[in-house]
This record gives structure tokens, sequence and C-alpha cells, in this order.
């Protein structure tokens, strides 16, 4: 039996992580979890109800972070894993020391996030230190592990790729009564056509270029309706005083959304154009409208490069280009053929990459491999000292 602790952060709900547990084989697994949140979570009640062991350890901010270590270290010794494997930011700088520190010998961390290189000088000093500490990582696309090598310098013996997991399924065959619901909510004067984005307000993710092609959209359409999705982020005052140009009528803005499946059925078009590859580590909403079925103007950025082709499953633009955002918006809701040829494809490309069963497997198979070379090496000194 192999013993797994993961160590996870800021997480409120993690349908991820719920069916990771809940799938993986637990007659070879066993899986426990270091929680790094300020109080209880719908999570934590998850893993109460499915006995699953764990530990919350009060987190909430680096001044806790002293405390934080103190305590992962001492239930890492006691519980005494084969494995530990961080998720996040503060998960991983927390979890990797401690777990070093415990006498952890296989430490896994899962990079989520892109390029730190022009936002976030001060989290390449946390990488810097978690790529350091980590005996393994794991990217979740090609474009991570560039990341990694190019600007982290990460080692590529270091690095497996796994990509994410994704219940498809749901976003291809949503609750129509909560569609319907979320139309009244969202939608009440049945505006149209509907443009849908889904990204915090962060400067990377280029709404700022968004807006002004919904402008120019308004000329052909008058009677469109974009909705933004996930509206906050810290870079929200310059994105509300764009907005504010709008009729409040033309854009609605929706801090959260649960039902995030169904949300999707609202768009006629989704939107999704980071300003470069690199600052989306893997952008699982590209998954998600080609498994709902929403034609999408997109730039390449995350999984992109991997996954999307121009006129083929989706509509190509590129970085920082309102013009051609509010081109291929009018070009797929004008020709017919070809939204339909992207709908059927987009379906297409996703089917079955994305789901559960291949990535419990790759997950697997890399803990395995992970202790396996231990192992090796173990047999190989005691040939040595014989």
């Amino acid at each position: 039996m192999i013993k797994v602790t993961y160590i996870i952060s800021d997480t409120d709900q993690a349908i991820f992580f719920e069916n990771t547990f809940r799938l993986i084989d637990k007659s070879r697994f066993a899986i426990s979890v270091i929680l790094l949140n300020p109080g209880n979570t719908p999570f934590e009640e998850t893993l109460v109800k499915e006995n699953i062991p764990h530990k919350r350890i009060r987190y909430t901010g680096k001044k806790d972070y002293p405390r934080a270590i103190i305590q992962a270290i001492i239930y890492l010794r006691k519980i005494k894993p084969d494995i530990v494997h961080t998720h996040l930011a503060n998960a991983s700088v927390i979890g990797l020391f401690a777990a070093k520190i415990a006498g952890v010998k296989k430490r896994i961390y899962t990079r989520h996030g892109g390029t730190q290189k022009f936002f976030f000088d001060k989290g390449k000093k946390y990488d810097k230190a978690v790529h350091y500490m980590a005996t393994h990582i794991i990217a979740t696309c090609e474009n991570v592990k560039e990341v990694l090598m190019e600007e982290d310098h990460v080692a590529a013996g270091k690095i497996t790729i796994v990509n994410l997991a994704f219940e498809t399924e749901k976003f291809a065959n949503p609750d129509p009564v909560i569609v319907e619901q979320l139309k009244q909510k969202y939608n009440p004067h049945a505006r149209g056509p509907v443009i849908g984005v889904i990204s915090r307000w962060a400067g990377y993710k280029g709404i700022q270029y968004i807006l002004p092609a919904f402008k120019e959209l308004l000329k052909t359409f008058p009677n469109a309706l974009l909705i933004l999705a996930n509206a906050r982020g810290n870079y929200a005052g310059e994105i509300q005083k764009m907005v504010d140009e709008f009729r409040p009528e033309e854009i609605t803005a929706i801090p959260f959304e649960n039902n995030i499946y169904e949300l999707y059925q609202l768009f006629d078009v989704f939107v999704h154009v980071p300003v470069g590859k690199h600052y989306e580590a893997f952008g699982q909403i590209y998954i998600e409208a080609l498994a709902g079925g929403i034609p999408s103007v997109v730039t390449m950025a995350g999984i992109a490069p991997e996954l999307i082709r121009d006129r083929y499953n989706a509509l190509v633009v590129d970085y920082k280009n309102s013009e051609q955002i509010a081109a291929g918006l009018v070009t797929i809701l004008t020709d017919h053929e070809l939204r339909k040829q992207i709908i059927q494809n987009g379906k297409a490309s996703v089917q079955n990459r994305f789901d559960y069963s291949r990535y419990i497997n790759e997950l697997e198979t890399m803990y395995t491999n992970t202790l396996d070379n231990k192992n090796k090496k173990t047999s190989k000194a005691l040939k040595a000292i014989v």
C-alpha cells in the first residue's frame, strides 16, 4: 500500500480532488489530506463524509507560514507518508518544506500557474524554492513544461506531463431547468446574441481587448449582451471603467456562479483571449466551452496550441487585437455552416481526451514509478555493499 498525503491550500469546493480521491485504486493507495484554510469548507465536509483522513491547518496569509509549517511537520512525522503531493502556491511552499524536514523522500508538486515573468516578480522567488524542494513536478500541459524549463530552468527529467481531468459529459448535458433559471437571472430581457466570458479581471486575461470588440459588435447586433463571469480580480478598477462606458443592459457582470455547466449554455459565442501563450497555464475553459458546444474566439495560450485549430474547432485571433476579436464574433454569428462545423469538431476534440479514467491511470503510474525508482536505487546500493 502506497501512502500519499495531499497538501492543498485556499480551496473551498474541489470537485477535481473529490473525483480523484473517489476513483483512485484504494487497494493500492491510501490517501490522506492536509488542508490549509481559515476554517471549515464544503470540501472538508466531503472528506469527513468519505472517511478520508485529514487535518486542517488554519491558514489566513503568509504570516501563518511558520506555524503552518511546524504543524505540517508534526502531522507528517506522525502519519509517515511515502509521497507528499502538493497543489496550489501556498500549499506547495508550506507542504514541500515541511515534507522535506519531516523526511518524506518523494515530494510531488503540480504546477497550476503560468509565467511569473512579467506580472508576478515575487512569485518567481517562491517558484525557485518550490522547484528545489520538489523531487518531481507535474506539468498540466506542454505549455507549463515550457515555462518550467525556459523560465525556471527546471531539468526535463524532473517534469512529467499529466493533463487535468474534467466532467466533460456534464458540460455536454447540462440540467435544462437550471439553464432556464440562469437565463431568467442573467438575461431576463432575452437579449441576443449573448457573448460569454469566464475570466478573472486580471490584465493578462485580455478582457480589456474584448470590451472594445463588443462595442464594435453592437453596431451590427445592437441587442447583443456581454456576460462577464468571474468578474473580480486585481485589474477590476480598469475593467470597471471600461464597463461603465456601456449601457447597463448591455453588460452583465457575475462575480461568481456555481452552476458552471449550465452557465455556458447562455452563450452564443465564448471568448477567451489571454495576452500571451504562457500567461495561461492550462486554461480549462477552453475544454469546457468545446465540451459544451459553444463556438469560441480564442488566442493560443495554455493547452490551446495542443488542442485548437483555427476554423476547425474555434476561431483563433492574435494577442491584444480587438479588431480581430470583433471580426471573429461576427464570423461565427453570421457563417452558420462554419459555426455548425466548429461546434461538432469542438465536441469531438475533447471527447475522452480529458476524462478521469485517463487521469487516474497516469497519476497512479507516476506514483508507482516514483517509488519503483527509489526501490531500484536501494537495490543497487545493497548489491554494491554485498
